[in-house]
C-alpha cells in the first residue's frame, strides 16, 4: 500500500511564506547598508588617492629643485655617517669653513682623523664631466690643483 504524501494545511504555508518574505526582506536591507559601506569606502579610496597623488606630485617638484635636493644629500650624508657610529663635533663637522692653500670651501663633512689630518667629503661634487680633470686615483686625497676646477663646475 502506497502512502499519499503529507500535505501541510494551507495556513501553514502561509505562516512559512510570511517567515521567508521577512527574511528575504531584512536581508536585502542588510545587504543594502553592506552595499553603502563599500560604496563609502571606495570614495574614502578615491580621495586618499587623490591626496597621495597631490602630495607626491608636490613632493617631486620640490626635490626637483637644486637647493632641495642638496638638502637632502646633504643630510643623507650626515645620517650615513651618524650610522657608521661618529658623532658630531668630535668625530666630524657639517659644513665647517676649510682654507686651503690658494682656494677656500665649505665642503659637507669634515672627518677628523686620529693623527690630526682630516678627510674632506663634498657630496656636491659631480662625476667628472669632460671639461673636468678627474682626481688622480692613486692618492687617497685630492692635489690642491685639483679643487679649484671642482669648485668652478660645482658652482655652475
Amino acid at each position: 500500500m502506497r502512502s499519499r504524501p503529507h500535505r501541510k494545511p494551507p495556513e501553514a504555508d502561509a505562516g512559512v511564506s510570511a517567515t521567508l518574505s521577512a527574511h528575504s526582506q531584512s536581508l536585502e536591507v542588510k545587504r543594502e547598508g553592506a552595499y553603502a559601506d563599500v560604496l563609502a569606502e571606495v570614495k574614502n579610496i578615491r580621495s586618499s588617492q587623490a591626496d597621495l597623488r597631490r602630495e607626491t606630485t608636490q613632493l617631486v617638484a620640490a626635490l626637483r629643485a637644486p637647493k632641495a635636493r642638496g638638502n637632502w644629500g646633504e643630510l643623507q650624508l650626515k645620517k650615513c655617517v651618524e650610522f657608521a657610529g661618529m658623532v658630531q663635533y668630535a668625530s666630524f663637522d657639517v659644513e665647517r669653513f676649510v682654507r686651503g692653500e690658494d682656494v677656500s670651501y665649505r665642503p659637507d663633512l669634515v672627518v677628523k682623523m686620529p693623527n690630526g689630518r682630516t678627510i674632506i667629503v663634498d657630496a656636491r661634487l659631480r662625476s667628472t664631466p669632460s671639461s673636468t680633470p678627474a682626481m688622480p686615483r692613486t692618492r687617497w686625497f685630492a692635489p690642491a690643483s685639483w679643487w679649484p676646477t671642482q669648485l668652478a663646475c660645482a658652482s655652475t
